[in-house]
């Protein structure tokens, strides 16, 4: 009785610079995070960029199947001096933001924008991070590739139910984990509606 794994291996980005388009925000709401041995509340987002390009090897950045290879960096909703979310728009703009650039940012004007990665890999090499970010260079410019997949955008304050059902299945259980989801059940199970409620006792 012959036995063989053909469970496809995850193949994950190479570690070096690499051109990169945005394509995905998604607004994972307030987590409970692990911070300094302490438990807090952060807003958290996480941005998913498409490569392109090829690796050392002469190889494009593809999985098996064709599409580009991604990598996702999750942040801490802030623009705080000491924020990494602000520090890494600053390196891609190569400009300080202004106080006016930080009263009313938009994260959604940055889709199927592109920039430069830098990607690292875990100590034991089954994760690719993204340790920093930069502008194209001026001589790329001008032979930026065409995107390839199509631009994902979901913020709870803006709830959209088909957007939140189209989401990676890890995004959407994450996202339930969230104070906001969380308390818009607890209301949606305390709401009574004239529906449900017996009216048959109310003298008009």
């Amino acid at each position: 009785m012959i036995i063989s794994d053909n469970s496809k291996e995850f193949k994950i980005a190479p570690a070096g610079n690499h051109m990169a388009r945005l394509y995905s925000v998604i607004d994972l709401g307030h987590q409970a995070t692990e911070w300094a041995g302490e438990t807090k509340i952060m807003h958290k987002v996480v941005l998913t960029w498409e490569l392109h390009g090829k690796d050392d090897s002469d190889a494009p950045l593809t999985t098996d199947d064709g599409k580009p290879l991604i990598v996702s960096k999750r942040y801490t909703v802030s623009l705080g001096e000491q924020a990494r979310l602000r520090q890494d728009l600053e390196a891609w703009s190569n400009k300080k933001m202004t106080a006016e650039d930080r009263k009313n940012f938009d994260l959604k004007n940055l889709l199927g924008k592109f920039c430069m990665v830098n990607i690292t890999h875990s100590e034991d090499g089954k994760y690719a991070n993204i340790s920093g970010i930069s502008p194209v260079p001026s001589a790329l410019k001008a032979h930026q590739p065409d995107a390839i997949n199509p631009i994902v955008h979901f913020w709870l304050a803006e709830f959209d139910q088909a957007k939140y059902d189209a989401l990676p299945k890890y995004y959407r259980e994450k996202i339930t984990e969230s104070s906001e989801w969380r308390g818009q059940k607890a209301k949606d199970e305390n709401k009574v509606t004239i529906e449900d409620s017996d009216l048959s006792d109310i003298p008009f």
